[in-house]
C-alpha cells in the first residue's frame, strides 16, 4: 500500500463531496438491479464480489498502491462513480423503497472506494443522522452469528468461545482467541466505524445488547488501538476483556498515561463484577515484566481491598522456576509504593500464606528438586518475614537452618526424596535471610540473590543442579 494512499483517498472524498457530474458504478447498478429477485428468496447480495468488481472497473488498488499522481481522467471518472454513491447516501432514509437492502450495497460500495476510512471520515459531517446511527445501528443488528457469510467468521471452536464466555471462564476465552482471525463484511466495518465516531453510546449499547463474544472480539480487533478506551463505556464483559487483552503486552515505557489509566480502568471495573479473578488468572496467570498490563494492575491493586488483592496472590502460578519472581516483584513494589506500608502488609500475608500451603510443590510425591529454587513470591514471602517481629523471624531461620543441618538423621525412602526435602528448606531459608535482610535496612534488593550450593560438600553430596542456571551455550 503506498504510505499516501489515505491521503489520496482523502483527496477524492472531498472532491466528490463538492457538486459536479456524477455516475452510477456499472458493478453497483447491476447488484441493486438485483435486489427485487433476492428480496424474494430472502437472500443478501454478494458484496464481496461487489468490491471486486468495483475495484477492477475503476483500478481502486492500482491507485492507492501507486506511488504517482492519478490522470486527470481517471480522478474524474472515479470522482463521479463515488460521487454518485454519496448523494445516495446524503439523501437515503428508513422509509424510502428498499432502503434497507440498499444500505448495505451503499455502504459496501463505499468502502471500496476508501482506506482505512480516511475518506469517509473527511466528509463525515455530510452525512445525514440516519446514515450516521439508524442505519448502522440496524445493520449491525442483523449482523449475527447465525447468518453464515455475513457475520463474523466462525472457527471449529466457536462454540468453545461462547460456552467459556457464558461461564465466565476468560482464561479459556483468551486461549481460544488466542490465534483467532475473524472478518466482519466491509458493510458491518463502515456501520461500526459511522457509530463509533458519530454515536459511540449506540456502538456499545449494540455490543452490550448481542452478548456475542466472537463478535465483540471482532469489533475489539477492528477498533485496534482505540478499543481499549472505548470499553470503558461498554457494558459488556468479552468486549471489555478483549481490549485489555490486545494491549496487555505492550511495554509499558512505550505507553501513554492515557493508555495506563484506561487499562487501569478496566481492571478496576472488573474488579466491581464476579469475573475479577477470572481476569486476573487470564492476564497474570504467567507475569512477563514491564508490560502495560502490569503497571496498571500495580496501580489498581493500590486502590483496591484485601479482598481483590486475593485474586491476584491466587491466579499467579507458583512454580520452581525464576521466570516470574522478578516481574511480581516490579509488580508489588509499584504497589507497595502507593498503597504504604501498613496497607501493604495484608497482601504480604495473603501471599505468604499460600507460599506457605504450597511449600514448594510439597503435596506432589513426584516433586524433585535438585537445588533451591527462587518462586513467584519470593518478593512477598521475603517481605512477609520483613514485617513480623525479628524475634519471630529469627527464630524461624534458626529452626529452618538446623533442619538442613539434622537432615540426614531422618528417614527417607530416596536420595531424591531426601535431597527434594533438603532444597525445599533451603529455599524457605533464602526468603527468611532476605526478610531479615530487608527489615533490617542492609539491602535494598527487592529479590534475594539467585540460590546458590551451601559449601562445595553438600553440591556434592546432594547432586547441587539449579535448573534455572544459564548454560554456556544459552549465554
Amino acid at each position: 500500500m503506498n504510505p499516501a494512499a489515505t491521503q489520496v483517498a482523502r483527496d477524492l472524498f472531498l472532491q466528490a463531496i463538492q457538486e459536479g457530474p456524477a455516475h452510477v458504478p456499472e458493478a453497483v447498478q447491476r447488484v441493486l438491479d438485483q435486489l427485487p429477485a433476492l428480496g424474494a428468496q430472502s437472500q443478501s447480495p454478494d458484496t464481496v464480489e461487489l468490491e471486486r468488481e468495483l475495484a477492477d472497473e475503476f483500478s481502486i488498488w492500482d491507485v492507492l498502491s501507486s506511488a504517482q499522481a492519478i490522470a486527470p481522467a481517471h480522478s474524474e471518472r472515479w470522482v463521479a462513480g463515488l460521487r454518485w454513491v454519496l448523494q445516495e447516501l446524503r439523501c437515503w432514509t428508513p422509509g424510502a423503497p428498499q432502503a434497507w437492502a440498499r444500505l448495505p450495497v451503499l455502504f459496501a460500495a463505499l468502502s471500496a472506494f476508501d482506506t482505512e476510512n480516511a475518506g469517509v471520515d473527511a466528509v463525515l459531517g455530510d452525512f445525514p443522522e440516519a446514515v450516521t446511527s439508524e442505519g448502522p445501528l440496524r445493520l449491525l443488528h442483523v449482523t449475527t452469528s447465525s447468518a453464515p457469510g455475513r457475520g463474523v467468521r466462525r472457527s471449529s471452536s466457536s462454540a468453545d468461545i461462547q460456552a467459556a464466555f457464558r461461564d465466565g471462564n476468560f482464561e479459556q476465552l483468551k486461549l481460544r482467541t488466542r490465534f483467532l482471525v475473524t472478518r466482519l463484511p466491509s458493510e458491518a466495518c463502515l456501520a461500526i466505524y459511522l457509530l463509533w465516531r458519530s454515536r459511540p453510546h449506540l456502538l456499545a449499547e449494540v455490543i452490550a445488547q448481542k452478548q456475542d463474544a466472537l463478535f465483540s472480539y471482532a469489533i475489539s480487533q477492528f477498533l485496534g488501538d482505540a478499543a481499549l478506551d472505548f470499553a470503558l463505556g461498554v457494558d459488556e464483559q468479552a468486549f471489555k476483556f478483549f481490549s485489555a487483552a490486545a494491549a496487555a503486552d505492550l511495554p509499558a515505557d512505550r505507553a501513554s498515561s492515557e493508555t495506563l489509566n484506561a487499562f487501569r480502568g478496566l481492571l478496576l471495573q472488573a474488579a466491581n463484577t464476579s469475573h475479577w479473578n477470572s481476569w486476573l488468572r487470564a492476564l497474570y496467570k504467567h507475569p512477563q515484566g514491564r508490560r502495560l498490563s502490569e503497571s496498571a494492575l500495580s496501580a489498581a491493586l493500590a486502590r483496591l481491598d484485601g479482598s481483590k488483592w486475593a485474586g491476584f496472590v491466587d491466579g499467579v502460578e507458583l512454580w520452581t522456576h525464576a521466570q516470574t519472581a522478578a516481574p511480581v516483584a516490579n509488580i508489588l513494589v509499584s504497589f507497595y509504593h502507593a498503597s504504604g506500608e501498613s496497607a501493604a502488609r495484608e497482601m504480604w500475608k495473603l501471599a505468604f500464606r499460600r507460599w506457605d500451603d504450597w511449600d514448594y510443590d510439597s503435596a506432589d510425591s513426584k516433586t524433585h528438586m535438585s537445588s533451591p529454587s527462587a518462586c513467584s513470591f519470593d518478593f512477598p514471602v521475603a517481605m512477609y518475614y520483613a514485617n513480623i517481629p525479628e524475634q519471630e523471624a529469627q527464630s524461624e531461620q534458626e529452626r529452618l537452618a538446623s533442619a538442613v543441618e539434622c537432615i540426614e538423621q531422618e528417614w527417607f525412602s530416596s536420595l531424591s526424596e531426601l535431597m527434594t526435602q533438603r532444597n525445599r528448606l533451603l529455599s524457605r531459608l533464602r526468603l527468611v535471610r532476605h526478610g531479615r535482610a530487608l527489615g533490617g535496612g542492609t539491602t535494598a534488593e527487592a529479590l534475594p540473590q539467585p540460590p546458590e550450593p551451601d559449601g562445595e560438600y553438600a553440591s556434592l553430596r546432594f547432586h547441587y543442579h539449579d535448573v534455572n542456571a544459564v548454560r554456556p551455550r544459552e549465554r
